[in-house]
């Protein structure tokens, strides 16, 4: 049986493009302007079909894009935001995604952004209430300057939230990463963990941040970033924040920046695979663990496998001609 087809919104430097999109009439559904350049997607019951977000540009020096999706109590909804490369490489986008989520709402958010030679900056914000999921998959490849910031708040209890975030940097690549869990009520969980691969001269860094804040008793937290560094000249920081203001808690962190471990390069040549090799099969396990489920996505996870076979695939040729 094959897939219906999904709901497409598409977005030409940063304006919907109503002839490339999906009729919302013929679904019950109306984007409703908003101040400035923004629009609102209200969506009052589950959907069938995942709602895909393509963003593109055909040549604006900057874009500028401020979308509002608004789920009603009880809706569930799979949203898919693709960002293709920029045809102008010295060009820009600045963006902003809204997700409002209603009691017992739920979504599945997976975000995808393709390589990109100019400068961009996207803003994900999150509200839930009471018994919400917001589970949200980022997958980055690098830009001229990259930054992307997701602001998780949580203002009903039994409200969960979790991110998986996975970044690719090579060249002279800039990538910058944020992520944020406020935890206002009683009762509310987040999670996040991302992961991070600096090759060349990229300069990337993670800032993350769980805030509990006084009457948030019983909350849970929990943050995790950890980045491989495949060259010397690679750089990745990492600021893992907490601000706890309240007593009964559960909340726990960690971070890491290193290399690929000896003792498991030996493990695999002592079997009788080569270095190349082994470097290759160590790094894409690395990365597995934040990407495994939106590979297998049959609209993203193609472009995503192919980069990631490229970036390694190169890698890997680079160890073997170093390699006496």
């Amino acid at each position: 049986m094959s897939e219906a087809p999904m709901i497409r919104l598409v977005f030409l430097d940063g304006h919907y493009a109503a002839a490339e999109s999906t009729s919302l009439e013929e679904l019950g559904l109306a984007l409703e302007p908003l101040e400035g350049n923004g629009l609102r997607l209200s969506l009052h019951k589950t959907l069938d079909t995942p709602l895909l977000l393509l963003h593109r540009s055909q040549g604006a020096s900057i874009a500028l894009s401020q979308l509002q999706l608004h789920l009603a109590p009880g809706v569930h909804a799979t949203v898919r935001e693709h960002f293709l490369p920029m045809s102008v490489p010295t060009g820009g986008w600045q963006g902003v995604t809204e997700v409002v989520l209603e009691e017992r709402a739920h979504c599945e958010y997976l975000h995808l952004q393709e390589p990109i030679a100019g400068t961009w900056e996207h803003d994900v914000s999150v509200l839930q209430a009471a018994h919400s999921t917001w589970k949200a998959q980022t997958f980055l490849t690098g830009a001229g300057s990259h930054r992307v910031d997701f602001h998780m708040e949580q203002n009903g209890i039994h409200a969960e939230a979790t991110l998986l975030g996975s970044f690719l940097g090579q060249g002279t690549q800039s990538v910058h990463i944020s992520s944020t869990a406020v935890h206002a009520v009683p009762e509310t969980r987040s999670r996040q963990l991302v992961k991070g691969v600096a090759s060349d001269h990229a300069r990337c860094s993670f800032r993350g941040m769980v805030h509990v804040l006084p009457h948030a008793k019983n909350a849970f937290g929990k943050m995790h970033n950890h980045n491989l560094l495949l060259d010397p000249t690679a750089e990745v920081q990492t600021m893992p924040c907490f601000q706890i203001d309240h007593d009964q808690v559960v909340c726990n962190h960690g971070a890491t920046v290193g290399q690929l471990r000896a003792d498991e390069l030996f493990y695999l040549q002592a079997r009788g695979i080569p270095r190349a090799k082994s470097e290759l099969l160590l790094s894409r396990a690395f990365i597995e663990e934040t990407t495994a489920d939106i590979i297998q996505n049959p609209e993203m996870g193609p472009a995503i496998t192919a980069y990631i076979d490229q970036f390694f695939a190169g890698r890997a040729t680079m160890t073997k001609e170093a390699t006496p």
